[in-house]
């Protein structure tokens, strides 16, 4: 349901949002990327907290390697703007039953 008024559901959401934002804003990288211009090239990652620092272009394909964990998780903090061209592709790999990607961007997605 579409709500163009706030209401109750829509200020609980706001806050379920914010608390949100907030955690993965909390979380450290366990990784950081230093050629975002390759982002993409069959690049294969595996769960973890990504740091990427300036904008960044999916180039092809990305490949996020759950190992099998039904659990896994990917999170990717850029700190610039995100831009996905026509036809690129980020493919799920090896039986990830539940899949978590979370991103938080500071800047233009």
């Amino acid at each position: 349901m579409i709500h163009p008024v706030p209401d109750a559901s829509t200020a609980s959401c706001a806050t379920d949002l914010n608390t949100a934002y907030n955690y993965l804003n909390t979380l450290p990288a366990d990784i950081i990327l230093n050629a975002p211009l390759l982002f993409g090239h069959n690049l294969v990652l595996t769960p973890h907290t990504y740091l990427i620092g300036p904008a960044i272009t999916l180039t092809d394909t990305l490949y996020l390697d759950a190992q099998g964990s039904p659990n896994a998780v990917f999170v990717f903090k850029l700190n610039g703007a995100l831009s996905t061209p026509p036809v690129r592709t980020a493919v799920i790999a090896t039986s990830a039953l539940i899949f978590t990607l979370e991103a938080t961007t500071f800047g233009i997605i």
